[in-house]
């Protein structure tokens, strides 16, 4: 039938089991406005998945120097399907998985001194993003997170900041209390 409506309740193969396929390479399927298309199978082939995230912690307490922005060591998976290099704690956006991502950093300090300026930042490309700056007291944990879009060849690095006069370690998982860690998952393209 050409340039015709083909009007049936259910299409099958003849022999009940196989592929059915509509249209042919450089054609469109138009599903019309008002329609629902609904799903109780598989669906393969489109729409949007999620599949680049990460969330890295660091292996061991990191002593940073007093007012030195140093970047944070974050080596070691706590999941992850992505591009994170774990020798230089730096997340770069691998080929095709430009997009809207949500991103993020948490640090704890080993401390219970009271002190102004314990920050934490994610740089993008060099540049700082997104970063928290708290008044220490007690073993006090900072926490940021944003919306960004990221290109291709884009990169994130973990960064932390402490002013308390000398030196000061970052907590790593091993010790008594939270943790820092950096993660990033995509939205959408």
């Amino acid at each position: 039938m050409a340039d015709g409506t083909l009007k049936v309740g259910t299409i099958t193969t003849s022999s009940g089991s196989g592929t059915i396929t509509l249209g042919q390479s450089g054609e469109t399927v138009t599903i019309p406005s008002g329609c629902t298309v609904t799903n109780s199978g598989t669906a393969t082939g489109f729409g949007f998945t999620n599949d680049e995230f990460f969330r890295y912690y660091q292996g061991s307490d990191q002593t940073l120097s007093n007012n030195t922005w140093t970047k944070l060591a974050m080596n070691t998976a706590v999941e992850s399907n992505s591009n994170y290099d774990t020798s230089n704690y730096k997340y770069t956006v691998p080929s095709g998985k430009a997009g809207k991502y949500y991103i993020g950093i948490s640090g704890n300090w080993l401390s219970a001194g009271d002190f102004d300026n314990c920050i934490v930042a994610i740089r993008k490309n060099g540049t700082t993003v997104v970063s928290n700056n708290i008044r220490q007291e007690y073993y006090e944990n900072n926490f940021c997170a944003v919306l960004t879009t990221l290109a291709v060849g884009d990169y994130l690095e973990p960064y932390g900041l402490q002013q308390s006069g000398g030196n000061l370690d970052f907590r790593s998982p091993g010790s008594t209390a939270s943790t820092g860690y950096i993660f990033g998952f995509r939205l959408g393209a």
